[in-house]
């Protein structure tokens, strides 16, 4: 605190003596610092005084730092003329330094306006000679009483620091009219990455951004002074660049005239990590009841079909076999008509065969019934890779064939790639794995119609598997639009979607990163480059452990 000379304590000029308060003065211990060793006018008013203890005395500015730090007294009376290399002032600034303790000066009123300019804080009062036992004991009163309140004052800072810098929240108190950063508590220099030197002076667009920033100005502009504001979300940045998502409680406060807005900030990364997990986990009981109640109607749909169909199958198998017995017949009677007709009649029977085609509707009849026959075993296998793809898990892993798992999911769902993908396969030699053959069929269904989504009009999807040691890989590769870059670490975060709104919600990826890494216990990438394609890579071990989530 920096003090004028019409601050200090000068008695002399007193033309009326004011009422001081009590403040214990009786017993205080007093050192007097001057250069005469004997017959002191201090020393001879503080004994008439009778109110003091004498501590000492000192005659040169080193003499009197050396007595302050050993005899500790309670105040100081110095004379501003001292003999020796150390000045009055000198030495004053140095005894507060190590051990405050309040120091009065003497000096005669030439030195007066010079003391109050290069004591400063050192200077709790001074005395004009000659001076009175009443002026005396005034001036050591009020700066005993001074020094009283600038440690409670101190004391009462300190407690406030603590209970600031203890506090969990970051806070940050602004200058409302400079709009700078006054002061800051050590979770700010936590959560942002600053120093607080760092912070003390800058800009509020240090930690956010333009918009953050007026709509936090226009939070408090709305309040009167003392009232509190809450915003529920802000967007904040720390010094490495990383956005932090916070919420904001803040009021306006008033420090030495003038208006300054203390804001309380609190990291929501996690809360809103866990409402995600909480969203997704609803998502995903909703998408399980939905998919239960889809296989409850597949399977029902599947027995309704398999009725007729072995109906169908079973006719076009006997169809194909009397046909067969019809020709034969035909062609035993075309030969006894060769051998026994006469060549009237052989005429006639051969005009009426030309004329209705008797041969092509031979050979084509059988095509026909084997056309049926292969249609009815494709739905047959339909319905069969629907019933498995609609089957629940069991609790226990078991062993399957991720090869036969691919090419059922792709059965189900050709009719939504064969329109713009032509579809590749390069297969490893993979052995089977442990784990759940439904959930990993779930994995490839979004994965291989999420690349067919990504193709605009015609590409390539391409499936290649392979293995090592101790897992084996599935490799999605489509030549469609792409990912942008700053899109990549996104998108398997729930609701998060790239496409044209109504045409996705954002589940479909954030369901496979969690099904392959919290169901079986795997983990998947993906790597992608605009405008030339998109891979995802699934990693399974091949020996499935459970994992400590399902585990606990």
């Amino acid at each position: 605190m920096n003090i004028s000379a019409t601050q200090l304590t000068d008695v002399h000029c007193l033309d009326r003596i004011p009422e001081i308060p009590d403040t214990g003065v009786d017993g205080k211990r007093i050192l007097i610092v001057e250069g005469q060793a004997e017959s002191s006018p201090f020393k001879d008013a503080v004994l008439k005084q009778q109110h003091f203890i004498l501590a000492g005395h000192s005659t040169s500015g080193q003499a009197a730092v050396r007595d302050a730090l050993s005899l500790r007294p309670d105040l100081i009376l110095m004379d501003v003329q001292l003999p020796g290399g150390m000045s009055a002032t000198t030495a004053a600034r140095e005894i507060q330094f190590r051990q405050r303790i309040p120091v009065i000066f003497m000096s005669s009123g030439d030195e007066c306006d010079m003391v109050a300019a290069v004591g400063g804080d050192t200077v709790y009062g001074y005395l004009r000679r000659p001076f009175s036992d009443d002026e005396l004991l005034i001036s050591i009163q009020m700066a005993l009483s001074r020094f009283e309140l600038e440690k409670k004052l101190l004391e009462s800072e300190m407690k406030f620091r603590l209970v600031f810098d203890q506090e969990t929240d970051a806070i940050i108190i602004f200058d409302t009219v400079s709009r700078t950063i006054a002061d800051v508590n050590d979770a700010v220099l936590g959560l942002y990455s600053y120093t607080r030197e760092e912070l003390i002076g800058r800009d509020l667009l240090t930690l956010m951004d333009s918009h953050n920033c007026d709509s936090l100005y226009n939070a408090f502009r709305a309040q009167n002074t003392g009232s509190p504001f809450i915003l529920l979300r802000q967007d904040h940045r720390s010094k490495t660049g990383t956005m932090i998502p916070v919420s904001c409680r803040g009021r306006i406060i008033d420090i030495n005239g003038r208006q300054h807005l203390y804001c309380s900030f609190r990291d929501i990364t996690e809360k809103l990590l866990k409402e995600d997990e909480e969203a997704l986990l609803q998502v995903q009981l909703l998408h399980s009841e939905k998919m239960a109640s889809i296989g409850v109607l597949a399977m029902g749909i599947a027995h309704e079909i398999n009725n007729p169909l072995a109906f169908i199958s079973s006719n076009l198998l006997i169809l194909d076999k009397y046909l067969k017995q019809i020709w034969r017949f035909v062609g035993c009677l075309s030969k006894q008509l060769e051998v026994c007709g006469t060549d009237a009649v052989m005429s006639e029977v051969q005009k009426e065969k030309d004329t209705r085609n008797i041969d092509y509707v031979a050979k084509d009849a059988l095509d026909l019934v084997a056309e049926s026959t292969s249609g009815s075993e494709r739905i047959k296998k339909i319905v069969q890779d629907l019933m498995l793809f609609t089957r629940s898990d069991g609790v226990d892993p078991e062993l399957f064939d991720m090869h036969d798992c691919i090419e059922n999911t792709i059965n189900i769902i050709w009719n939504e790639l064969k329109y713009k993908a032509q579809l590749e396969k390069q297969y490893g030699d993979i052995p089977s794995i442990l784990g759940f053959k439904q959930k990993f069929s779930q994995v490839l269904m979004n994965l291989l119609v999420n690349a067919s989504h990504a193709i605009e009009k015609e590409g390539v999807i391409t499936i290649r598997t392979w293995s090592t040691d101790s897992d084996v890989f599935v490799a999605i590769v489509d030549t469609g639009c792409g990912i942008g870059e700053e899109n990549l670490k996104k998108i398997f975060e729930p609701f998060f979607t790239t496409k044209d709104a109504g045409k996705g919600c954002g589940l479909g990826l954030s369901i496979v990163y969690d099904i392959v890494t919290k169901k079986l216990n795997g983990d998947i990438s993906v790597k992608s480059t605009l405008g030339e394609g998109t891979k995802f890579t699934v990693r399974l071990p091949i020996e499935y452990v459970t994992p400590e989530s399902d585990a606990q």
